[in-house]
């Protein structure tokens, strides 16, 4: 985080993809992240560039984690 090693004790294997440089967001763009820690696994922002906000679609119906808070929205 912020350039310092962070101890994740819960995930089985190092992240596989490498760092990439600083950028600039657009205003009215988001960057997107997936969280797929092996090579080239995840298709993002880090793929394919910001997207625009119109086109972030979708809705939440239900908290699943931690499951003591599993409930409908």
């Amino acid at each position: 985080m912020n350039g310092k090693i962070v101890n994740e004790p819960y995930i089985d294997t190092e992240i596989e993809d490498p760092d990439f440089a600083a950028l600039t967001v657009e205003s009215g763009n988001y960057f997107v992240m997936g969280d797929n820690r092996h090579a080239s696994a995840s298709k993002d922002s880090r793929y394919f560039g910001s997207i625009p906000q119109d086109m972030i679609v979708g809705r939440a119906d239900y908290i699943w984690w931690p499951l003591s808070k599993l409930k409908g929205l």
